[in-house]
């Protein structure tokens, strides 16, 4: 009678001896070795009963290793290698896999160029277990060579990754790119350029209100500066997301940078604003909807060309400036920093943290945003922008620490 495979949940639940590699069979051919540090590897029987191995667990799942082995056994009967030459495009594609559903189509796609673009050319077609640093170095000097610093950063995590994942694969012992970041040249490091001056910022509100370009980018800039999120949440903005009635932006996480959802409450100008852009895009996915796109999205230099166009140079502002200026004018005035980076969705120190803050600084959030968009309004008409304050009405328990630092 043929012995019973092991379950995933057996597999799954295999716990290590103290000071031995417990060798367990799993399948015909298929055993799985649990290690004294609790990791867990695929390895193949030959006729020979000598072991090959596979992949370690759970990179390579438990569906995957059954595959594997039915491949391994086919060629084994046939008289074939068992193992076939794995390239530097095999393992791409097996890091793309295992990696692309926690990216952006953004990001997807970014990985995928820099890929096919500056890594692919010298390495593609190499197998992986015969690629040198040297080899890897040849990529890096191409890169240099075009003064392209920041894709070069991205290029090494790619590179490091795909020997990170032949590792865990059994097919290398040492990643070859481990140490890339410190011997590649690195950029200088420059902030945004923001307007943080009261006259400035009463410049650039008037600027996009004057603005005669496309009406949807006009009103998604305005819809950028009142909400002080990034270029691209903005962009992807969704109606099925908005909620006018109760005035709240549910924003999921893929359009997030920290891929955690926020739930952002919305000025009244803001609302206004969507009930306008409604009458045109309501019926579309996005809410500022690019008639001109296959994609249907504003591209991602948009915003910063219609800046360049209402007259402010790279050096002066840049769409995500806009948080900047958000940030330091109104902690200027007093708001509370915490509250102010919630509305940015900067990195939370713990889940739990970013749990608590979401669901306790709702109102909190309300008020700021509420107040920001009251000053821009005043910012677009007076001539005296340094004169011009901000009055909150007290109106819940919640907010009484913000009200009594600004009023």
């Amino acid at each position: 009678m043929a012995k019973k495979d092991m379950s995933e949940k057996e597999v799954k639940n295999l716990k290590p001896s103290e000071d031995s590699v417990d060798k367990h069979r799993v399948s015909e051919k298929l055993y799985i070795y649990v290690y004294p540090n609790w990791k867990k590897k695929w390895y193949y029987r030959q006729r020979n009963n000598s072991d090959i191995l596979i992949g370690e667990y759970p990179i390579v799942s438990y569906a995957e290793a059954f595959t594997i082995r039915d491949e391994m056994r086919n060629s084994e009967n046939m008289g074939m290698p068992l193992r076939r030459e794995v390239t530097v495009d095999d393992m791409f594609n097996k890091y793309f896999d295992l990696k692309s559903n926690s990216w952006s189509g953004y990001t997807k796609k970014r990985k995928v160029q820099i890929y096919e673009k500056d890594i692919k050319p010298i390495l593609g077609n190499m197998e992986i277990q015969k690629v040198t640093i040297h080899n890897i170095l040849k990529v890096i000097k191409v890169v240099e060579d075009r003064d392209a610093l920041h894709t070069l950063e991205k290029v090494v995590v790619i590179i490091k990754n795909i020997f990170n994942k032949a590792c865990s694969f059994g097919y290398i012992k040492i990643n070859p790119a481990s140490e890339l970041e410190n011997i590649i040249k690195k950029p200088v490091r420059k902030n945004y350029a923001a307007l943080t001056e009261p006259e400035d910022i009463s410049t650039l509100v008037k600027g996009i209100d004057y603005y005669r370009g496309n009406f949807i980018v006009k009103m998604a800039l305005k819809f950028l500066l009142l909400t002080a999120q990034r270029s691209f949440t903005v962009r992807a903005a969704k109606w099925k997301d908005i909620d006018l009635e109760n005035a709240i932006w549910n924003i999921p996480a893929e359009d997030m940078k920290m891929k955690t959802p926020l739930r952002l409450p919305l000025s009244k100008q803001a609302v206004e604003l969507l009930k306008e852009i409604k009458q045109y895009t309501g019926n579309k996915k996005y809410v500022f909807y690019s008639f001109r796109s296959k994609k249907e999205i504003l591209s991602e230099n948009t915003f910063n060309t219609a800046l360049r166009r209402i007259g402010f140079s790279s050096d002066e502002t840049v769409a995500h400036g806009f948080r900047a200026s958000f940030m330091t004018c109104m902690a200027e005035m007093g708001f509370p920093v915490d509250v102010l980076n919630l509305i940015l969705d900067h990195k939370k120190r713990s889940k739990i943290e970013a749990a608590y803050n979401r669901s306790e600084k709702f109102e909190d959030k309300k008020i700021v945003l509420q107040a920001w968009a009251d000053y821009l309004d005043k910012l677009k008409v007076t001539d005296k922008p340094s004169a011009v304050k901000v009055k909150v009405a007290k109106t819940s328990v919640e907010s009484y620490s913000i009200i009594e630092r600004v009023s």
